[in-house]
């Protein structure tokens, strides 16, 4: 299953749903890209560019298996990141104010969390099936917990289920044809 596909498409249209399943402090007017760092070809699954410059970018990975490199990898695209959005000449004007690159990596569930996380404590650190069950505790019949069952359920409940879910997503008035497509899909 390519997830981060699936997650960009989700979650760039639509941060205001990263923020709505995260509780991330996302200002609004985000615009969600995935973005290649051609320095060392690191690519991400989901930066957010706030339209005001003194608001903080958002770079967010998804990780869905165990991979003792994430943290590392996540690091060193948020400093590329900084150093694309803040150009040299800028950063040597004592009066300038840098754009700042928060990283949040969204895993699967805590067993996928490896023992190197605690060297990393600028990355937000957030598990999905956690947060399902809380949107799902906030908002019962959400659309987005529909959409992510297949990442919390178990496959018999996903194949009693599945059916409903999408009925819901399909059927939610408060979504634009195109996105009940791509929560649907």
């Amino acid at each position: 299953m390519d997830t981060d596909r699936l997650f960009h498409e989700l979650f760039r249209d639509h941060p205001e749903w990263l923020r709505e399943l995260t509780g991330l402090p996302l200002p609004a007017g985000c615009r969600g890209s995935s973005r290649t760092l051609k320095q060392l070809e690191i690519r991400c699954d989901l930066l957010l560019e706030p339209e005001d410059p003194q608001d903080p970018c958002y770079l967010v990975e998804f990780q869905l298996y165990h991979d003792h490199s994430i943290f590392n990898r996540v690091e060193l695209a948020r400093q590329i990141l900084w150093k694309h959005l803040n150009s040299k000449t800028d950063c040597r004007r004592r009066d300038f104010v840098p754009r700042e690159v928060e990283t949040v990596v969204l895993f699967g569930s805590s067993s996928e969390l490896p023992s190197s996380h605690d060297r990393y404590p600028l990355t937000r650190v957030l598990f999905i099936d956690e947060l399902l069950e809380a949107l799902e505790q906030r908002s019962p019949g959400s659309p987005l917990v529909a959409a992510l069952a297949p990442l919390h359920d178990s496959l018999p409940e996903l194949e009693k289920d599945a059916a409903g879910h999408y009925d819901l997503i399909k059927g939610n008035s408060l979504l634009s044809r195109e996105d009940r497509e791509v929560l649907g899909e």
